[in-house]
């Protein structure tokens, strides 16, 4: 079929991919028609299966070719006017708020099983092959500048459009939207089709995420039980005719975190009841810059042991981890002393490893985010006082690091770190000290260490935070409020205020 030589500088792989769209483009190969199979193709031509496979998944990556499942592969029927590298067409820009900027917190507990959270195992998630395809769009010469269109790249979306339509379902690529991830994807519908108050039908048990995302909107969460073959009907039935919910968000397939599967039946009889309902039919999914004053009276030593291991608590990604701290001067150098100490203590490792008093970060884009964060600090002529560096070896360990001689125009005393790193900064006077750390659009938490009642009472009242924390961290309780203010919420979980997102208030007016 094709004339491979592993001679030249053009890989195999490569001359596949070329060979193969040119007896497509050539009609050689007609719409509909089927490959050889990846064994015997490999067979025929004297190259590795692995080689055969990256070949024609490209292809189908490129939309020359559709996978069918034991079946094979064919050569896609499609218009020419749509074919594979055709112009794309000029979409005017649409016009997005700045309210879609979300923050995604994960937790990784280093753990090999994950239940529950969402995250595909690693060796699924073909890594040489994306550092491969990665290694050759470098070399294609890509414009690297500016800004993309905030729906996402139009040709991706077109992919995907085109995907969509393989299972009859028409769809223009202007009205795909691609997202970071399914837990922005469920955010954005959230805020499309959930107001406060509304009555609203999730998976019981359900996704954890899109659970707070619905509750933070205000909304009245009521659960359909799951089985292990799908969703109890009569107690889905029975709550659409008492509650008249707005929209019930549910994954029919591989539910989070049961695993269980909807039958056929099952979600036939669900639209049923959608459409008898007037339901409408979805599957979907804040944070802080927490400040922390240290005033001269305070125990110095207590409080900086404190801070420490609250900062370095999961890595630092924590949300109502403290991430900025202003110590009054004449505490400052026993203060970041301590500090210093404490970081330089902790044992990087496993979870699992019972030595271990750091764990990694997230992922690497976690890592590239501390850089750029000890980067900024350098370059402002900062000192980084103690780490400061990725850790040699495998996997995402960042140092614990304490930055110190920062101004307030350090990144990293304007954005969440959401990291291992600690800015320690100076201020002189209770007045200064409110001023900076009330200066920020975030009001999630905030602590203040004093042995004095009255700098307390003046704290507490003057931090614009919804949850403060005196000589401690413990501000998550079951019995007590836990949200924001500002931009880090609205709404609370927990204590009676956690019950107001699920009340309608009703005023009635009597005359006699």
């Amino acid at each position: 079929m094709l004339h491979l030589s592993p001679d030249l500088q053009t890989p195999l792989v490569s001359q596949i991919v070329d060979g193969l769209r040119g007896l497509i483009v050539g009609q050689v190969l007609k719409p509909g028609a089927k490959l050889p199979s990846i064994r015997a193709f490999a067979a025929s031509h004297g190259v590795s299966v692995f080689t055969v496979v990256e070949a024609y998944d490209r292809l189908v990556a490129q939309g020359w070719l559709v996978s069918r499942a034991n079946a094979g592969f064919f050569v896609k029927r499609r218009d020419d006017a749509a074919a594979p590298g055709a112009a794309l067409p000029q979409r005017p820009r649409p016009r997005f708020d700045a309210a879609w900027y979300l923050k995604q917190i994960f937790e990784n507990r280093n753990l090999p099983l994950k239940p529950g959270c969402g995250w595909l195992p690693h060796d699924w998630l073909f890594g040489d092959a994306v550092r491969r395809s990665l290694r050759q769009l470098s070399t294609d010469g890509p414009a690297l500048d500016g800004y993309g269109l905030p729906q996402g790249h139009m040709a991706l979306r077109m992919v995907v459009a085109e995907s969509l339509a393989e299972h009859q379902l028409a769809v223009d690529a202007d009205q795909v939207l691609l997202t970071q991830g399914s837990s922005q994807a469920l955010d954005l519908a959230a805020r499309c089709l959930v107001k406060p108050g509304d009555v609203v039908l999730v998976d019981d048990p359900g996704y954890p995420n899109l659970l707070f995302v619905l509750r933070a909107a205000g909304a009245h969460l009521l659960g359909v039980p799951r089985t292990p073959t799908g969703y109890d009907l009569p107690a889905l039935e029975a709550l659409l005719v008492r509650h008249r919910p707005r929209v019930f968000f549910t994954q029919p397939r591989l539910q989070s975190p049961t695993c269980s599967m909807a039958s056929v039946a099952h979600l036939h009889r669900l639209l049923q009841l959608a459409a008898q309902h007037g339901l409408k039919r979805c599957t979907l999914e804040l944070g802080g810059h927490a400040p922390v004053l240290v005033f001269d009276d305070a125990d110095v030593d207590k409080a900086a042991d404190a801070c420490a291991a609250a900062r370095f608590r999961n890595a630092g990604q924590v949300c109502v981890a403290p991430s900025r701290f202003f110590v009054q001067r004449g505490a400052l150098a026993r203060f970041t002393q301590r500090f210093i100490d404490v970081a330089r203590a902790q044992r990087l490792g496993s979870g699992l490893a019972p030595e271990t008093t750091m764990g990694p970060m997230a992922n690497a884009r976690r890592l590239d985010a501390m850089a750029r964060f000890v980067n900024d600090a350098r370059e402002r002529g900062a000192t980084v006082a103690a780490g400061g560096a990725r850790l040699d070896g495998p996997g995402f360990y960042w140092q614990p690091t304490v930055l110190t001689g920062l101004g307030d125009d350090a990144l990293a005393m304007n954005e969440e770190t959401f990291g291992p790193v600690a800015p320690i900064v100076a201020f002189d006077t209770i007045e200064d000290a409110l001023a900076r750390a009330n200066r920020l659009p975030y009001g999630l938490s905030a602590y203040a260490f004093t042995r004095s009642a009255a700098t307390a009472h003046a704290v507490s009242i003057g931090l614009q935070a919804g949850m403060v924390g005196i000589n401690g961290f413990g501000v998550s309780v079951a019995e007590a409020p836990f949200g924001g203010v500002k931009e880090s919420g609205y709404g609370a979980e927990g204590g009676t205020e956690g019950l107001e997102g699920y009340l309608s208030p009703k005023f009635v007016a009597q005359v006699h």
